[in-house]
């Protein structure tokens, strides 16, 4: 056996063909990366300049839904003799002033005592005057101020106040790309979240425990991100803000194209015996014919697993080239009913190449039918591709029209990647189903080519 896998082997790396193909594919995984990096260098900016005077013009003219807070805000600008920039602290500041104090005195002005448009008056004043003075301190201290005086819920308060709290004891200067701010927004919107689920299910409204643990468990995560300082994460869907990780995950598509080429390698790896002619020499040796149909399927999938490695090691490599080494300290972040644990990001992004890698291997494996079955290579390739290209099409098509059955069609569990991220197209599509199904199809597509072979007279 090991004799004949040897010579198939042989055969197909013997052929120019197969050297090209594998070339290309190896350009596709470094081409990927490189277009990756580069489009990580390129930074559209965000900071440009405020332009009051255009601001007021459009508002004047087209007057939407409240313009008139924006009205005074822009004249606020205008006046200040100064240059503002969005994007900027001193820009979302001046924007969340006239929201929390002007808008009171502009739309509430008759439902407010004297001394309620006094106070928000003075508050809109000392903000303003705050961010005049780049004051950043000055402005969050006004905040949690305002916040305390105006919410009598304690849970609540101390949620709305995380976030300016958090920057104001650590440093962090909103608007200047420290990600420690997103993750404070972050962990104080889920605190007023979860605040106000609790609240409601206090006040005997039904709230199940799995609504508070969709807030609770992203709002565990971002915590333990901030207290270990964890800038980039790779979470249980594969989701990161890491650019090495990204890249390499969605290197995993590239697999697609080596399925083409295993696809080319099937469908000419029996039907070529006939058309050359070859097949009569091959059947004259003492060896029985089903140890040369296995001997042939057990090599593509030598060659297949071989592609799948290659390609997962090389893609890994050119991003380690193109990203630096950084990305190998991210960890991988998993919550479970509040607790924060670290998993192997590696091995999660190796599983996305072999989900890719079991659709290569029945994509490959049908074409090995065929090309038993009909013996002839450009049939089995050009069904084999086709079906590649197009299968996907027709299970989106039939689930979209709500024809459950579809979801027992082969194509409908190939992909397994959004299987198991539970993104299937068809309703409780689950991965251990995908696999099963996917079996009965492998098996039936072996024992047919096994008969096509092993029977027929040649």
């Amino acid at each position: 056996m090991l004799r004949l896998i040897k010579n198939e082997w042989i055969k197909i790396f013997t052929k120019i063909s197969t050297y090209i193909m594998l070339i290309l594919v190896l350009l596709f995984v470094v081409g990927f990366s490189g277009l990756m990096y580069l489009n990580s260098r390129y930074d559209t900016g965000y900071g440009y300049a405020v332009d009051p005077e255009s601001e007021l013009e459009y508002l004047t003219v087209s007057k939407p839904v409240g313009y008139e807070l924006d009205v005074a805000m822009y004249e606020f600008i205008r006046d200040s003799g100064r240059e503002w920039q969005y994007g900027e602290w001193q820009m979302d500041a001046i924007q969340e002033a006239y929201e929390d104090y002007g808008a009171p005195l502009l739309y509430q002005a008759d439902s407010l005592s004297e001394e309620e448009k006094q106070q928000l008056q003075t508050r809109l004043e000392e903000a303003q005057a705050c961010i005049m003075a780049d004051d950043l301190d000055g402005y969050i201290e006004g905040k949690l101020d305002y916040i305390n005086e105006t919410e009598e819920d304690e849970s609540l308060r101390e949620a709305k106040s995380y976030y300016w709290s958090y920057i104001l004891d650590h440093g962090v200067v909103p608007g200047s790309g420290d990600w420690r701010e997103s993750a404070a927004a972050t962990v104080g919107s889920l605190k007023e979240e979860l605040a106000v689920l609790e609240s409601r299910k206090a006040a005997g409204e039904v709230i199940t425990d799995e609504t508070i643990r969709e807030v609770s468990d992203p709002l565990a995560l971002a915590e333990y991100r901030l207290d270990n300082g964890i800038q980039y994460y790779l979470d249980e869907n594969g989701s990161t803000g890491d650019l090495f990780y990204n890249t390499w995950i969605q290197g995993a598509m590239i697999v697609v194209l080596a399925s083409v080429v295993m696809i080319v390698l099937a469908g000419g790896s029996v039907a070529n015996e006939f058309s050359n002619g070859t097949i009569k020499f091959l059947l004259i040796n003492p060896v029985k014919r089903s140890k040369i149909i296995i001997s042939k399927y057990l090599t593509l999938i030598l060659v297949a697993a071989v592609m799948i490695v290659g390609i997962f090691l090389v893609s890994g490599l050119t991003d380690l080239i193109f990203f630096g080494t950084d990305g190998l300290k991210t960890p991988m972040l998993l919550v479970e009913d509040g607790v924060v644990s670290q998993g192997n990001a590696m091995w999660y992004v190796l599983k996305q190449y072999l989900y890719q890698g079991v659709n290569l291997l029945v994509m490959m494996t049908m074409a090995f039918m065929i090309s038993s079955l009909l013996r002839n290579s450009a049939v089995s390739i050009g069904i084999g591709v086709a079906a590649l290209m197009g299968g996907s099409m027709l299970v989106q098509i039939l689930a979209m029209l709500g024809f459950d059955w579809g979801r027992y069609i082969l194509f409908a569990n190939t992909d397994l990647v959004s299987i198991a991220s539970g993104n299937g197209l068809f309703a409780n599509q689950s991965l251990t189903s995908a696999v099963v199904i996917l079996a009965v199809y492998m098996v039936v597509f072996l024992l047919t080519a096994y008969d096509g072979f092993t029977r027929r007279e040649v």
